[in-house]
């Protein structure tokens, strides 16, 4: 399974320390050098990220696809797509709408932070969702009452 991810489900991570869910659920993870560059920006991030062996840095070969992408998306997300699309990965994790949107278009398949969280619990990696939940609200992470009534129902929670 080859997973592509941007910056968004990381970070959020990083900051509510659950970044091992990710392991633990997809053994690698790719990422562009932009996506890379952005979550170094914070040296508590690039200090997580350097020590995590199984987040692999990838470099973009079609940058013309990226500046096509950058048009909408920020460079991270341009880029996220594009390796996406060049290492024909199984999933892209990526969280705002748009460039899921972008991505869904392209025919890349797609999944977001409450997505990983769902399939941490489904494989009884959490006990719950609710906490992990309450943490990224904590942390800025935004999600609608609507979403957050659907998750603890799908997850039995309610």
């Amino acid at each position: 399974m080859v997973i592509i991810s941007d910056t968004s489900p990381i970070t959020n991570l990083i900051q509510i320390e659950k970044l091992y869910l990710m392991k633990l659920l997809f053994e690698t993870i790719i990422i562009p050098q932009k996506v890379y560059d952005e979550l170094c920006e914070i040296p508590h991030q690039k200090y997580v990220i350097d020590q995590s062996e199984w987040i692999v840095v990838k470099s973009v070969k079609n940058q013309n696809l990226v500046l096509e992408l950058e048009n909408d998306l920020d460079s991270g997300e341009a880029q996220a797509i594009a390796l996406a699309i060049e290492t024909p990965a199984t999933y892209l994790l990526i969280d705002e709408i748009k460039g899921r949107n972008i991505a869904e278009r392209m025919g890349i398949k797609i999944v977001g932070l409450i997505g990983i969280i769902i399939k941490a619990k489904e494989k009884q990696l959490i006990p719950t969702v609710r906490p992990i939940i309450e943490d990224l609200t904590k942390v800025g992470f935004r999600i609608s009452p609507h979403l957050v009534k659907h998750i603890f129902t799908i997850t039995n929670e309610l």
